[in-house]
Order: structure tokens, then C-alpha cells, then sequence
């Protein structure tokens, strides 16, 4: 965190590098300081909506919602998954679900794609 000259606050990226004479003795230093008070304040509002997101999803039980890889393998799991399709976490999570929540002819007209 760095405070400004008016007392404001920043935060920053910050960096240092000798100055070497001909002999490589220090005779001075480069400082750089790069703001990223906007940056920081991004990441913690999309943290902010990501916790809130997670909660929601967290206190449904009557569904079952769940993310994907662009495999198709499950990546997050909530209550509703073993309420609704009888999953534990442990065997969900990065499994191949599509046989098992989807029928052969789902399966072979492309309904889980598209799913």
C-alpha cells in the first residue's frame, strides 16, 4: 500500500533494479510503482459476486446445479445433485455423469451437448 501525498491510499505493484557502475558496484536503484488500485478493487468485487453466487447455489436443495469443464465433467456440486440424481460429491466431481443422468437415445441425438 502506498499513501499519497494528499493521504489517499493506493495500492501497487512494485519493483526495484541496482544501477552498477563499470566496477558493478551499487551506485543508485530504479524504483518502479505501478498503480493497481482499480485491479484490486475488480478481483474483490468479483470475489463478492462469486461468495454470493456460491451461497445461493449452496442453499438450494430441490435442484440439482452444477457446473461443467468443456468436457462435460462436473466441476462444483451442491446439495440438490445428491437430493435430485443420488451423487456424493466425491464420485461426482470430475466424473463422466452422461451415461448415467442421460438416456442411450439422449445420448446419441446430442441432447447432453447440448445440455
Amino acid at each position: 500500500m502506498l499513501i499519497r501525498r494528499d493521504g489517499s491510499e493506493r495500492s501497487i505493484d512494485d519493483s526495484a533494479a541496482p544501477i552498477r557502475d563499470k566496477t558493478g558496484r551499487v551506485i543508485g536503484i530504479v524504483l518502479v510503482f505501478r498503480d493497481i488500485s482499480e485491479r484490486r478493487r475488480e478481483e474483490h468485487q468479483r470475489r463478492g459476486k462469486e461468495r454470493r453466487f456460491r451461497i445461493v447455489i449452496e442453499q438450494v436443495r430441490d435442484y440439482a446445479t452444477l457446473t461443467t469443464d468443456h468436457l462435460g465433467r462436473p466441476t462444483s456440486w451442491n446439495e440438490g445433485v445428491l437430493r435430485v440424481l443420488g451423487f456424493e460429491e466425491a464420485e461426482f466431481i470430475g466424473a463422466d455423469i452422461v451415461p448415467t443422468i442421460f438416456t442411450p437415445e439422449d445420448v446419441r441425438n446430442g441432447v447432453a451437448r447440448l445440455e
